[in-house]
């Protein structure tokens, strides 16, 4: 199953977003995404309820429960979802949830992971925060390392373009990184996520793809199907 892992609504009337560019400033709807999905050959997606606010995690469960291809929630610890989206500092406040988490932090607390998590099986957002700076990649990777080793430890490879300048992003910035996190993690704990529409900040769903695509170089089609789909099914046990 092609499985997009990182995908978010939005609807204007109900929550407020963080996008100040003219193009961004409208609703992104099930309809939208779906669209996309399917002209791509993709049979689902994961949303994310990535605003925090009040009653978005409950929009979002009802918006699956009209779309069958919405394999599946990340938002707050509520009954529904599928996992639980919180920052490395917020870990106590769901410590008593047995789900899985999309975590959210910036490179410098890679290192506090091991001792934050214990054997919670955790999913670590946008490469761990990575920023694709040429002074960054070294550090990264020395944080990175120890975290290969924890079975419990996966890695979204998503928001690969949202820094980007417009329509301006090169894959050979990224494919270090991929190329690093495919050698010490696998493809069993890698999983693929466009952030739309985040990524349209700066480019396209497919832009978003091509960028991951490019980075990550041929591979078998086993490997490919994991980090398109498998794992992430996987990881947040979906049928």
């Amino acid at each position: 199953m092609r499985l997009d892992s990182a995908t978010s609504l939005a609807d204007r009337t109900r929550f407020v977003y963080p996008w100040t560019l003219p193009h961004m400033k409208r609703d992104f709807t099930t309809e939208d995404l779906w669209r996309i999905l399917t002209r791509n050959r993709y049979e689902g997606a994961l949303v994310t309820a990535f605003t925090g606010q009040d009653g978005e995690t409950e929009w979002l469960l009802e918006q699956k429960a009209k779309n069958p291809w919405i394999k599946g929630v990340i938002g707050a610890p509520i009954e529904g979802v599928c996992a639980l989206r919180c920052r490395i500092e917020d870990l106590d406040k769901v410590k008593d949830s047995p789900l899985p988490v999309d975590l959210i932090l910036t490179p410098e607390l890679l290192s506090s992971v091991p001792d934050r998590i214990g054997d919670r099986k955790v999913a670590l957002v946008n490469l761990g925060g990575a920023l694709y700076t040429a002074a960054e990649f070294e550090p990264w990777m020395a944080s990175m390392k120890p975290l290969a080793a924890l079975p419990n430890v996966s890695v979204k490879l998503s928001g690969l373009i949202n820094d980007a300048k417009v329509n301006a992003w090169n894959a050979e910035t990224y494919r270090p990184y991929v190329q690093f996190l495919l050698e010490a993690f696998g493809p069993d704990r890698l999983m693929y996520g466009s952030d739309w529409p985040n990524c349209m900040t700066t480019g396209t769903w497919k832009e978003s793809l091509a960028a991951f695509t490019q980075a990550l170089g041929p591979q078998s089609q086993e490997t490919r199907n994991k980090l398109l789909g498998e794992t992430a099914a996987k990881f947040y046990g979906l049928a």
